[in-house]
């Protein structure tokens, strides 16, 4: 039992409403502080583990754009060069 609870009961035998009302108001008080306050770091934690999430993915996507801009220059790159063979044999003829 803690010692809110004890208060509480002890200003209810001894009929002294006074502080028995103080004690239950402040135990709801810290109660309904603690939960608002666990609230606000989940939806804190949310919103990073969201942030990080899009973060990632906007990397992601840089890589992936990186991939095919190389790719595409090596597609050029290449028919670049069978041009330039192509090219050769015709002179060769």
């Amino acid at each position: 039992m803690s010692d809110t609870t004890r208060n509480l009961i002890d200003y209810a035998a001894q009929d002294d409403a006074v502080n028995f009302r103080a004690a239950l108001y402040s135990a709801i008080h810290d109660k309904v502080t603690a939960h608002i306050e666990a609230k606000k770091q989940e939806i804190a934690q949310g919103l990073v583990t969201q942030e990080e999430k899009e973060m990632k993915h906007k990397a992601m996507k840089k890589e992936e754009e990186k991939w095919h801009m190389k790719k595409e220059e090596e597609e050029s790159d290449d028919k670049m060069m069978m041009k330039k063979k192509m090219m050769t044999k015709k002179e060769g003829y």
